[in-house]
């Protein structure tokens, strides 16, 4: 048998195709062959689909094409009014510049990763704390970017919004773990099965607050630690709008007389309690967020204390090196607007880290279906190891994994997900549903009214 060279054999098979389709031709079938029409819905379907699909890639490019130009024009002015102020001797300007340059890559690098979320809606009860996350970068930017240049009048009321907005970012964080574990009722079935040490608390704390039970309390107890912290930051952000006009407020200043000194030392010890809260639900679910799936929980959980703790403390250090007198002023700047300008300054360059931070940590990656990341997810997992060592567990025989979160087949619309992500339904239910407590939701849970009336007497 000859073996034909490739290039021959192909041009037999072409040959033989085109005598195949000479001879089909030819034959006469007898009766007539019913086509099947494709049903009007679709026919229009089809014929629409790629006009559509043109109009939204020509609009989305419009969009991102717009953008680039301008970031571009800016990222190429900026630097050269920044070095021309500096020449001048404009101390605020010359900063005001260079944080401006940081904040035109932050912002867009942060939107662009919310509209990607945006855009592929698919896990709904989860994305929209992602989104909301995802928000707290460019706001402490353009925030800080504006206290730069704008009056200490203006960018005062500025601050406890930024604030308020903070607290509901650790909020969010708390309520998107229990989501990524499937939910309240699946969250409390896996801390069931969990050793009573993770609901102890460390000396002094255990003098004062009760073990917490494993299973519903655990999880609602750390609920309400991250619910009270936003409740107690719009009550003080309430307080300081009114306090400050009357002169009452003396920011920075610790006086018995200064309403300062109270509101400070009022949210230091809420926001302490609401990530002990945080910690106390991380170190307990930490192998269920690593297993089945990975959900790369140690890097979700250091950007958001980077973000809340490092700027914090990082303007607790510049608030004493002023007032020991190691900062002074400089140029127009006396030494109080040097110190709030050069955390102002720093928190513009920071938020770019922590913006890129994001795009990996907090990716839409994570929550395509499998058909549309499986392409993605290979490149992914030889990055981030993959998926979680459940092998390691398989011995356990009483593990369970917990139930996933709902994946939808086809992405909600934007302006749903745009509304789910803005308004936090949520948040004003659960405030509502703790009024007595955490001990109260849990005996509302069970629907126990004895022990409702009980757990308010206590909490009163």
């Amino acid at each position: 048998m000859d073996i034909l060279p490739s290039d021959q054999l192909v041009a037999r098979l072409l040959d033989d195709g085109d005598l195949l389709d000479q001879t089909m031709d030819s034959v006469e079938v007898e009766g007539d062959i019913p086509e099947v029409a494709p049903s009007p819905a679709r026919q229009n379907s089809r014929e629409n689909r790629p006009r559509f699909l043109l109009k939204c890639l020509s609009f989305q490019n419009a969009i991102y094409i717009t953008g680039a130009v301008i970031c571009l024009s800016l990222l190429g002015v900026i630097p050269w009014l920044a070095v021309r102020s500096a020449r001048h001797g404009s101390v605020g300007w010359t900063a005001f510049f260079i944080a401006g340059f940081f904040v035109v890559l932050t912002v867009p690098l942060s939107v662009y990763e919310i509209i990607l979320h945006l855009t592929n809606w698919f896990m709904p009860d989860v994305q929209k704390y992602v989104v909301r996350i995802l928000w707290m970068v460019p706001i402490y930017s353009l925030q800080s970017w504006a206290s730069l240049r704008f009056s200490s009048d203006v960018t005062g009321y500025l601050n406890p919004f930024r604030d308020l907005y903070e607290a509901f970012v650790i909020e969010g964080f708390v309520y998107y773990l229990i989501e990524l574990l499937g939910g309240e009722q699946s969250l409390a079935d896996t801390l069931r099965r969990k050793e009573d040490h993770y609901g102890d608390h460390p000396w002094p704390l255990n003098q004062f607050v009760h073990c917490w039970a494993m299973g519903e309390e655990f999880m609602l107890q750390c609920k309400f630690g991250a619910l009270q912290f936003v409740v107690v930051k719009a009550a003080t952000t309430i307080v300081y709008v009114m306090l400050r006009p009357l002169g009452l407020y003396s920011e920075g200043v610790f006086d018995l007389k200064s309403g300062f000194t109270y509101v400070s030392m009022l949210l230091n010890a809420s926001m302490a309690w609401a990530m002990y809260c945080l910690v106390k639900l991380f170190f307990a679910t930490k192998e269920e967020l690593r297993s089945p799936k990975d959900w790369r929980p140690v890097g979700k959980f250091l950007c958001i204390k980077g973000v809340v703790f490092f700027t914090f403390w990082q303007g607790f250090v510049l608030f004493i090196l002023r007032n020991s007198g190691v900062i002074g002023g400089i140029g127009e700047w006396d030494a109080h607007n040097v110190a709030n300008g050069l955390q102002d300054m720093l928190v513009c360059i920071e938020m770019l880290v922590f913006a890129i931070a994001h795009k990996f940590t907090f990716t839409h990656k994570d929550y395509l279906p499998a058909e549309l990341s499986q392409e993605e997810s290979i490149c992914s997992d030889q990055m981030t190891n993959g998926v979680g060592d459940a092998d390691q567990l398989d011995d356990d025989a009483d593990y369970r994994p917990p139930n996933s979160p709902q994946r939808l087949a086809r992405p909600l619309s934007v302006s749903r997900a745009l509304w789910s992500s803005t308004v936090p339904g949520e948040t004003f239910s659960d405030i509502k549903r703790f009024k007595y407590g955490a001990q109260y939701a849990a005996k509302m849970s069970s629907g126990d009214e004895t022990e409702c009336d009980l757990a308010i007497a206590e909490s009163i």
